[in-house]
C-alpha cells in the first residue's frame, strides 16, 4: 500500500457532481452533502488537515462512525449516513484515489427489535384538527392564507401518507380532479408516482380553493402558482417559482403538535406512519399500502407495519382458506 494522499473535500465535491449528474433528487444531494461536510470537519479537526492516504482514510472513516453511533439515536439516521459514506469510498476507489475498497467493511444498523413508529390516536387527530379549524376562524388579513394553508398541508399528509419532499413539490397541475389522482414527481429514488384521490381530500381542495378565490378578490397577492406550497417570500431563482423546503413543512408540523399536546414521540414522519397504520387496520392489504407509499419492494412495507395486522384481520384472512377440490382446480 502507498502513501499517496489525496484531497477528500475535493473527492467529496467531485462525487457530489456524479450524483447530480446521476439525477438524484434535490433532497438526496443534500442528505449526503451534510454527512460529507461531517466527515471533512471531523477529519480536519483530528489531523489539521484534509490530505489522506487510505490508511489515514480508513482510520478516520472508523472514527466518524464511531462519532455517528454517539451522536445519534436514530438507527435509521444512523444507517443513511453509513450509506453515504460507502458511497464516498466506493467513488474513492473507482477513482483511484485510495488502494482498496473497504466499503464492505460497514456493517448495517440493526433496527431495534420491538419498536414500532409512533402513529397519532384518533383523540389526538382530533385535536390537532379543532386546533387548525380555530386558527383558521381566528384568522385575519393575510394571516388567513398562512393558517389555510397549513390545514391544507396537514390534511394532505393525513388523506396521501406522502413524504415531506413529496408534498413540497406538489404542483397544482399534479392534482387531477377529473381522473381523481395525485401525482407525486421526483420521489424517493427520482420515481415518479400516482395514488388515486379520494373524496375526502379532494373536499379539502375544493375549501383551500375557495378560501385562496376569496382572499385575491380581497386583493391579497394568494394566487395558485405553479407549486401549491410557494416559498414564505414567492422566491423566484431563475426565473422559475421556488417551493417550501422540507424543513419549513417540519417546522409547521412541529409548532402544530406542540400547540395540539400530542405525544413527544410524535415527529413530521409520524403522519405517514398514522396513514399506513389506519391504512391496514381499515383492510388496506400490504401489496396496494406499499404501491400507495412508494415503497421499492412490498418486503419494506411488511417489515415496517407488519406489527398491525391485527387478530381480527388474521381470522378474515384464515377463513379464505378451502380445501374444496373446486377451489384450487383450473
Amino acid at each position: 500500500m502507498n502513501d499517496k494522499k489525496f484531497d477528500i473535500n475535493k473527492a467529496k465535491n467531485e462525487y457530489l457532481d456524479k450524483l447530480y449528474s446521476d439525477r438524484k433528487t434535490e433532497n438526496t444531494i443534500k442528505n449526503y452533502k451534510v454527512t460529507y461536510n461531517q466527515l471533512v470537519d471531523l477529519i480536519a479537526e483530528n489531523m489539521n488537515e484534509i490530505e489522506v492516504t487510505t490508511l489515514e482514510f480508513e482510520k478516520q472513516i472508523k472514527l466518524f462512525l464511531k462519532h455517528l453511533s454517539d451522536r445519534y439515536k436514530s438507527s435509521s439516521t444512523i444507517q443513511a449516513k453509513r450509506t453515504h459514506i460507502k458511497g464516498l469510498i466506493c467513488f474513492c476507489y473507482k477513482e483511484n484515489l485510495i488502494d482498496k475498497d473497504f466499503s464492505g467493511n460497514i456493517e448495517s444498523v440493526k433496527k431495534e427489535k420491538g419498536k414500532e413508529a409512533a402513529v397519532l390516536t384518533p383523540e389526538e387527530i382530533d385535536r390537532i384538527n379543532k386546533l387548525l379549524i380555530k386558527d383558521l376562524e381566528e384568522a385575519r388579513e393575510y394571516d388567513v392564507f398562512y393558517k389555510a394553508r397549513n390545514r391544507f398541508i396537514v390534511m394532505l399528509f393525513l388523506w396521501t401518507g406522502a413524504r415531506k419532499s413529496e408534498v413540497t413539490r406538489l404542483r397544482w397541475k399534479d392534482i387531477d380532479m377529473t381522473s381523481n389522482k395525485i401525482i407525486f414527481r421526483k420521489s424517493k429514488g427520482n420515481k415518479t408516482r400516482s395514488m388515486p384521490l379520494i373524496q375526502e381530500l379532494k373536499l379539502q381542495i375544493y375549501e383551500y380553493k375557495e378560501i385562496l378565490e376569496k382572499l385575491v378578490s380581497n386583493g391579497y397577492d394568494v394566487s395558485p402558482g405553479y407549486y401549491i406550497f410557494r416559498s414564505y417570500h414567492k422566491k423566484v431563482v431563475d426565473g422559475k417559482e421556488v417551493h417550501m423546503t422540507p424543513r419549513n413543512v417540519s417546522d409547521i408540523l412541529d409548532d402544530i403538535f406542540k400547540r395540539a399536546e400530542v405525544s413527544e414521540d410524535i415527529t413530521p414522519h409520524s403522519i405517514r406512519h398514522t396513514f399506513a397504520s389506519y391504512s391496514i387496520e381499515n383492510g388496506v392489504t400490504i401489496v396496494a399500502l406499499s404501491k400507495i407509499l412508494g415503497h421499492g419492494s412490498v418486503k419494506i412495507t411488511l417489515d415496517t407495519y407488519a406489527h398491525i395486522i391485527n387478530e381480527k384481520q388474521m381470522r378474515n384472512e384464515m377463513n379464505k382458506l378451502n380445501y374444496n377440490k373446486s377451489s384450487y382446480q383450473g
